[in-house]
């Protein structure tokens, strides 16, 4: 990724955990004329609040109440 002086830009970054905890990341730009800059991105990866019901939309006039059991872990990921 290229930029030029004193213009702004976006760097999209994603973060995408497999492990709870604090990741950290660093990213460089580096210019043979100026040196190297480092930003460090720190991520906390926690697990979701506990939900004691969700609610969902029907194809009716009246809303639409229901519960639902949700696991608090990622039996894919194990």
């Amino acid at each position: 990724m290229k930029v030029r002086k004193n213009q702004p830009i976006n760097v999209p970054v994603l973060f995408l955990p497999f492990e709870l905890g604090v990741h950290k990341c660093h990213v460089v730009f580096t210019d043979e004329a100026v040196g190297e800059l480092q930003y460090t991105i720190i991520g906390k990866a926690e697990l979701p609040e506990m939900l004691d019901s969700m609610s969902g939309d029907c194809n009716s006039e009246e809303s639409y109440c229901f519960r639902k059991p949700l696991a608090y872990k990622n039996d894919r990921l194990e």
